[in-house]
């Protein structure tokens, strides 16, 4: 199917810019990429750059909107065993990140080491 959509010089000129030889085809290729987008419906896009600092945070690739949601549920919970889970709210998440950091260690292993202290403090060895 063919339509006609007017667009400003201006948005002609950066898909030209980045397809010379088919700016047409871009544009379309680009409608084709939100084609299961709702009107109206909001959504966040990620640039490349922000996408690799939300990877390099994590510690983990992220390329779809759902491992971005799975990651970020799994690392705001700690584990102990089989259904004990214990949330951690953003601050303490910072926390033990700003933590991690300064020693020098991954975060998953500080974590670790940190949540088993703490359960060996209340509990006992």
């Amino acid at each position: 199917m063919f339509i006609n959509i007017q667009v400003s010089d201006e948005l002609y000129t950066k898909y030209a810019e980045k397809a010379p030889d088919r700016p047409q085809r871009a544009m379309a290729d680009t409608l084709k990429a939100f084609v299961d987008l709702e009107p109206g419906e909001a959504m966040v896009v990620l640039r490349a750059e922000t996408l690799r600092e939300v990877s390099r945070i994590l510690g983990h690739p992220i390329s779809t909107p759902k491992e971005l949601l799975e990651h970020l549920t799994r690392s705001e919970r700690v584990t102990l065993g089989e259904g004990i889970e214990v949330e951690l709210n953003p601050g303490q998440r910072a926390r033990l990140k700003a933590q991690a950091e300064f020693f020098k260690q991954p975060l998953e292993e500080f974590a670790k080491k940190q949540v088993a202290a703490g359960v060996v403090a209340i509990v006992g060895p």
